[in-house]
């Protein structure tokens, strides 16, 4: 069985113009590894965040411990863009080593990137169960290809949000045409981070890596706020083609035409650019 943990980064707040200090972003990722995996992918995580934050395994009397003490990839992403050398080095070491940790255990990544347009008005839950579905809908492939099962397992946020989450894909497995996520063996579940190295390491991918990327590709030179760094061009140079071999892309054929489908996507009605130009 596969597990595909899923976590956001962002807000699906509306942007009120270009100079708004609100996040021009909202993306939802999930990575896929196999439950067989997940016991030594879990301990090797343990490790790295051992080797770069000691003080970690200080602080609790059990090494399981430091699986509480969440590094959020907001921080790591801050420190990308830091004057201090140091701690630049420091979170793309991190980094280098959270990337060859998914790419040994052929993690693979699905995501929804949606970029907002200045003054639209934007369905705050529409956007996020649009983005739910849209992962459930290529890990259903995935575990087709496979011939496995799966599980979803996303990071808790309220409880009314959670349920009309759930209820979204809920509605897609029991309509009456037929069960859109046969493979997906129940509703999404929610889990708190602190205990879960998937969602952890779904929140690094997404804040730390996918957010600055999405960022520096399709909103530097429309939108002028806090948010838009030049800095994070580092972040896309250093690992856009690694996070382009992680999808997990198929093709799909419809009245004879052949295209890609899932991996990371993108909704841009700044400029109609794809997923594409995050890898250019």
């Amino acid at each position: 069985m596969y597990i595909c943990y899923v976590d956001e980064s962002g807000c699906t707040g509306q942007l009120p113009s270009g100079r708004s200090s609100i996040q021009p972003v909202f993306l939802l990722s999930g990575i896929i590894i196999h439950q067989a995996s997940l016991k030594d992918f879990t301990n090797e995580y343990l490790a790295i965040k051992a080797k770069f934050y000691p003080k970690f395994a200080r602080n609790r009397i059990s090494y399981l411990s430091t699986i509480m003490d969440e590094i959020k990839g907001s921080d790591i992403r801050k420190n990308t863009t830091k004057s201090s050398r140091n701690k630049r080095r420091h979170a793309f070491g991190f980094l280098d080593h959270f990337l060859k940790l998914l790419e040994k255990y052929d993690v693979k990544i699905i995501s929804k990137i949606y970029i907002k347009e200045p003054g639209e008005s934007i369905r705050t839950n529409a956007i996020y169960t649009g983005a739910l579905q849209s992962v459930c809908t290529h890990l259903q492939s995935f575990l087709q290809d496979k011939d496995e099962m799966g599980l979803v397992i996303a990071d808790a946020r309220n409880h009314s949000l959670n349920v009309n989450a759930a209820h979204s894909i809920f509605t897609q497995k029991y309509k009456y045409a037929g069960d859109e996520y046969p493979n997906i063996i129940e509703m999404p579940t929610f889990g708190h981070s602190d205990n879960h190295s998937g969602i952890q390491c779904t929140d690094i991918l997404c804040s730390a890596i996918l957010f600055p990327m999405a960022v520096h590709t399709y909103c530097e030179g429309y939108i002028q706020n806090l948010h838009v760094k030049p800095p994070y061009s580092r972040i896309k140079s250093r690992y856009n083609q690694r996070l382009k071999t992680l999808q997990y892309r198929y093709r799909v054929t419809d009245n004879g035409r052949s295209y890609w489908q899932g991996g990371i996507t993108v909704s841009d009605p700044l400029n109609k650019q794809n997923a594409g130009q995050l890898f250019k």
